[in-house]
């Protein structure tokens, strides 16, 4: 997976490269919305509401991994949750 950040145009600003994103998705809009995804991630204070593309970007690049290798993010995601809320 590679993704190229430039100084271009602001929708140029951002581009995946055609080994992260599959065929389907149209660079440009994907891109954004998985940088303003990633802006929400790290900066937003309270949390935020996702949105169906934001929702659908995340799927693609999910589903390039197998169902096991998600599973085992997903149990190491639960154990950080559940240490995080024992402290």
């Amino acid at each position: 997976m590679t993704a190229i950040l430039t100084n271009d145009a602001p929708c140029k600003s951002i581009r995946i490269s055609s080994t992260f994103a599959p065929s389907h998705m149209n660079g440009c809009t994907e891109a954004e919305t998985l940088a303003e995804l990633c802006t929400l991630a790290a900066y937003h204070p309270s949390g935020f509401t996702h949105t169906k593309e934001m929702q659908a970007v995340c799927k693609v690049i999910a589903d390039r991994h197998s169902p096991a290798a998600r599973r085992a993010c997903l149990a190491r995601a639960d154990e950080r949750e559940r240490a995080f809320i024992r402290r």
